[in-house]
């Protein structure tokens, strides 16, 4: 089936299929896409109208889902209805269920209530755990062909339109119910770090308690995984370094994990797509339950960034390269010269650069301005 082939009227189609489809610097994006979706275990006939109409976010978190299980070597079927996706690696076999957190009409945030970082950090745990509650409901370990076997849940963030799209912190803060404060006096250079027990997420008159993993019934849900890629961004991006649009030129820029355990602030970023070999998991977060009935096996979501908890505490395993997040700009040779695209993009890359290392004093206090915002008790507002 071809997927930007229009199925619906002009007016019922997403507005994000609709750029892409007619976007000329979307065309990796495109082919990859398509590609991607043929590789799809028994999509059903729903498919192609969803991705086009009401379902654009939960279909193309989907086909990030196929794409990274297929790059990590993973054999990927759809035997059942439900769950979505079986995976197998060297006789283990996981059961993945894909959800995705989406955008409601108004913010949960009432007039009156200043919107900080804080807040928006409240919203991000009560929307994903919202989303992944009502997944748990489902009670998809008491199907005979899931029963025995370890469950994933699968979600993605699309609750906010922002392109700069939002890391684990959130997700991760309601899943283990621990809030990481850092210490000491916002002007001060040195840096530590103390575990708070989170009781509850609230925000506006919405409230859900902390601790995933602490719910009812939570022992048969093996992790959680996560990735802030499953955008028209990373399709494009991979589509380019696969050579699908020679007349077409990307940067990415963002902040990245430090390998500092102790610092204050992620590390900034940049390439021109070309310039390395982009990974579809050096996104993705697994974070394991350390009360699961079925665990998942350490590695065996290849590169991944792994969380393990356990007695109250917590540590990420993690090497290499991993963009916490990002924006890609793209550009199109009218002209054929792509060198002088490629020129302009390290131009600015260079520039958006020096920016940031000259404010990052400045932006290191921040950071410690707004953790001592923080109450310091493990009870919230």
């Amino acid at each position: 089936m071809e997927l930007f082939a229009p199925l619906a009227p002009a007016e019922k189609l997403h507005k994000s299929f609709q750029f892409i489809r007619e976007s000329p610097s979307h065309e990796a994006s495109r082919a990859l896409l398509q590609e991607v979706f043929a590789f799809l275990p028994d999509p059903d006939g729903n498919f192609a109208l969803d991705f086009q109409t009401t379902g654009f976010d939960a279909r193309i978190w989907e086909l990030y889902l196929t794409a990274l299980f297929f790059n990590l070597g993973l054999d990927v079927t759809r035997p059942e209805d439900r769950p979505d996706f079986l995976v197998e690696r060297d006789g283990t076999r996981i059961w993945i269920e894909a959800t995705t957190a989406n955008p409601t009409q108004e913010r949960t945030t009432p007039s009156s209530q200043v919107y900080d970082h804080w807040s928006e950090q409240e919203e991000i745990a009560i929307k994903l755990g919202s989303a992944l509650f009502s997944k748990m409901k489902k009670e998809y370990w008491k199907l005979s062909h899931v029963n025995g076997l370890p469950l994933v849940l699968a979600i993605a963030d699309f609750h906010s339109a922002d392109p700069m799209r939002s890391s684990s912190a959130g997700l991760e803060r309601y899943i283990y119910g621990l809030h990481v404060r850092l210490t000491g006096n916002p002007s001060d250079l040195e840096s530590s770090y103390e575990l708070q027990t989170i009781q509850k997420h609230t925000l506006g008159n919405k409230s859900i308690p902390a601790g995933f993993f602490q719910q009812p019934n939570a022992e048969h849900i093996s992790a959680v995984l996560f990735s802030n890629a499953g955008t028209v961004a990373k399709f494009n991006r991979m589509g380019l370094l696969a050579g699908k649009a020679p007349n077409v030129k990307a940067l990415r820029f963002g902040l990245a994990y430090s390998p500092d355990p102790d610092a204050v602030m992620p590390e900034p970023f940049w390439y021109v797509i070309g310039d390395r070999q982009e990974r579809w998991a050096e996104e993705a977060i697994v974070f394991h339950n350390p009360i699961a009935l079925h665990p998942v096996p350490e590695g065996f979501f290849g590169d991944a960034i792994e969380v393990f908890s356990s007695e109250g505490d917590y540590y990420h395993k993690l090497s290499g390269f991993h963009p916490l997040t990002s924006l890609t700009q793209t550009l199109i040779a009218e002209n054929g010269d792509i060198a002088a695209l490629d020129y302009l993009l390290r131009l600015q890359a260079h520039t958006w650069l020096l920016k940031i290392q000259e404010k990052q004093s400045d932006m290191e206090k921040e950071v410690r301005a707004i953790h001592a915002q923080w109450p310091a008790g493990p009870e919230q507002p």
